[in-house]
């Protein structure tokens, strides 16, 4: 029997050392302006199998076509290994008839402190038809800001351009290397 996640907690080893957690927010966790559109005409959502196991399927989510992207998500720091410096990466696919990827996306990420990191990505030079994984930025889980939440977008508003072609299977945390 196939289950469907919306959320998946790991456990990953740090060099043989500590175990550290680390966390999956597939697609339907995070917040995607337009995907819930009565007309389905923006978005559209498949099943597809998780890569680290074989027998659970996760929903994603594909831009059919959109002049808005923005995918939000929030995360409880928490739930996380203190002491340990995490990254967040946004898992997608850009599939070969996408379109209208000329401008750069805006990748951020808003720590409990207020502190905001920000970059930019050409999307358009992604390999097409695999799974990459694009950062949005990295912080450090210390004691004192052990509670709060993180919270991490994929944003390209500024141009007019109908864009199409990006599949968003969800966004990593887990620990840097």
């Amino acid at each position: 029997m196939l289950e469907s996640l919306i959320q998946k907690n790991l456990i990953e080893e740090d060099e043989g050392k500590a175990k550290k957690n680390c966390f999956m927010l597939y697609a339907r966790d995070l917040s995607i302006t337009w995907a819930e559109s009565q007309t389905n005409k923006y978005w559209s959502w498949f099943s597809d199998l998780d890569q680290t196991s074989s027998d659970v399927r996760t929903e994603v989510a594909k831009m059919e076509r959109v002049a808005w992207l923005e995918v939000v998500g929030k995360f409880e720091t928490e739930k996380l290994t203190p002491n340990s410096l995490y990254e967040v990466v946004f898992v997608v696919k850009l599939i070969d008839s996408a379109k209208g990827w000329d401008f750069r996306v805006n990748f951020k990420l808003v720590l409990p402190t207020g502190e905001t990191k920000e970059r930019r990505e050409n999307v358009n030079l992604l390999e097409r038809n695999k799974w990459v994984e694009i950062p949005a930025g990295e912080f450090m889980i210390s004691p004192e800001h052990l509670s709060g939440k993180i919270e991490f977008s994929m944003l390209e508003v500024k141009s007019d351009q109908w864009k199409s072609g990006l599949i968003v299977k969800g966004v990593a945390i887990r620990p840097k290397n």
